[in-house]
């Protein structure tokens, strides 16, 4: 089912509701005439697909568009309800169509034009060793055969990651945890996935305003 956004949330319940896993079943509604007594147009995922293919960014595939669509919405969806005397303000307001759409073409600009590749594509295409440094956020916490594993992102990008016992009794006492940032060294790639160890010390909680990727890259959020 798929659930409204209005583009001033009143409150931070609705927007703590959403994460990359169920984004796409939100959309943003406008009253093109002003008036909210007409039919109002909905504005999804599809949306801004369309809206990118009219504009000319014709490299942008609607899977692209629905990943970054998910990543984008969570992360402005934090950002407002960190913040939401910000949201009152039309020159600081972030929670809007707007802005997703800004994102988007920005990181159609960075990537599909210019060639930037963020550090969790070059790994999964294998293009770069999975035992760099890098700082990610954990996306989603999953349980599977009685234990845990993690969906990590690199704010573009993400990528399941297996973890180890140190770590799996971290998830379980809750310091690891959605929207936790993690500076990781050493991952290995398994299958379909990277292997993250606590083991060695190769993990450290970082702070919200940690910039994800490599030390190098600038292609994090």
């Amino acid at each position: 089912m798929l659930m409204q956004l209005t583009s001033a949330p009143r409150n931070t319940e609705t927007l703590s509701q959403i994460q990359p896993s169920n984004a796409l079943h939100y959309y943003f509604y406008s009253f093109p005439s002003g008036s909210p007594d007409d039919v109002p147009l909905l504005l999804n995922a599809d949306s801004a697909y369309a809206e990118l293919q009219s504009s000319g960014c014709t490299l942008a595939s609607r899977e692209w568009v629905n990943n970054h669509w998910s990543l984008i919405l969570w992360k402005l969806a934090g950002m407002a309800a960190l913040d939401p005397s910000s949201e009152r303000d039309s020159k600081t307001k972030r929670w809007c169509w707007e802005e997703v759409m800004k994102q988007l073409r920005y990181r159609y600009a960075v990537e599909l034009d210019g060639g930037k590749r963020p550090i969790l594509r070059r790994i999964a295409a294998q293009d770069t060793p999975a035992n760099v440094p890098m700082v990610l956020c954990i996306s989603g916490v999953v349980e599977v055969n009685g234990g845990y594993m993690l969906e990590v992102t690199d704010g573009w990008y993400r990528l399941k990651a297996e973890i180890d016992e140190p770590l799996q009794r971290a998830v379980k006492k809750g310091v690891i945890r959605r929207g936790r940032k993690i500076a990781v060294s050493g991952a290995r790639v398994s299958v379909c996935s990277i292997r993250l160890q606590g083991t060695l010390g190769l993990i450290n909680l970082q702070a919200g305003v940690a910039k994800t990727g490599t030390c190098r890259d600038t292609g994090g959020e």
